[in-house]
């Protein structure tokens, strides 16, 4: 993870714009804090639920899951614990490089390299909760991978607190003194997402 590097998403129902703060290391592309991208309404379309930053989080450990059951089938350890009102607790396990595969982090390839296979495809453990009608309230990963000498620790999560109210809701970024924000044009957003990979890669 590049420090200073933190990427926040906020769209506005309605608007064709959804707007980015970035954080210091990406500003020799952003050149300020926010950046407009003409990108209207998710929910207008017919894209997949994953589309939505919200969950991406989710959607992504879900991904590693996946990812790790691939390559490891029944090797993966899976207990479940029911409660008296129908919720359930399921614990299990994700390895580190299916994380980084399903896109919650990047890493440079020079890392990769040396932290080998036996580090990449370490377990660590992953939580789920389920309300007593299945629905997913919370995720958990959280671990540790590596030696004593070098050691990463692995910490993603997803939780539903409560229903949201308007103190929730955060400042139109529309409204924000427009020196702050770079407008992208559409036709040069591949491009300026090429080179924020670049930096989020350590290139």
């Amino acid at each position: 993870m590049i420090e200073h590097g933190t990427i926040d998403v906020v769209h506005m129902g309605g608007s064709m714009n959804t707007y980015f703060l970035f954080g210091d290391a990406y500003l020799p592309v952003t050149k300020t804090p926010w950046v407009s991208i003409p990108q209207g309404d998710i929910g207008r379309t017919q894209e997949e639920l994953c589309r939505f930053e919200s969950v991406q989080f989710l959607c992504g450990i879900s991904n590693a899951w996946t990812l790790t059951q691939e390559a490891h089938g029944k090797d993966i350890p899976v207990q479940i614990e029911v409660n008296a009102d129908g919720s359930r607790h399921v614990t299990s396990a994700v390895t580190f490089a299916s994380l980084h595969d399903a896109e919650l982090f990047t890493m440079t390839d020079e890392l990769r390299q040396r932290l080998g296979d036996e580090v990449m495809e370490a377990f660590i453990p992953l939580h789920v909760w389920l309300d007593p009608n299945g629905v997913v309230t919370k995720v958990e990963v959280n671990g540790q991978v590596g030696s004593d000498s070098e050691s990463l620790q692995a910490q993603f999560g997803f939780e539903l607190t409560g229903e949201p109210d308007d103190a929730d809701k955060p400042t139109d970024p529309a409204t924000l003194d427009q020196s702050f924000v770079t407008q992208i044009p559409s036709g040069q957003v591949g491009a300026f997402w090429t080179a924020i990979n670049e930096i989020r890669d350590g290139k």
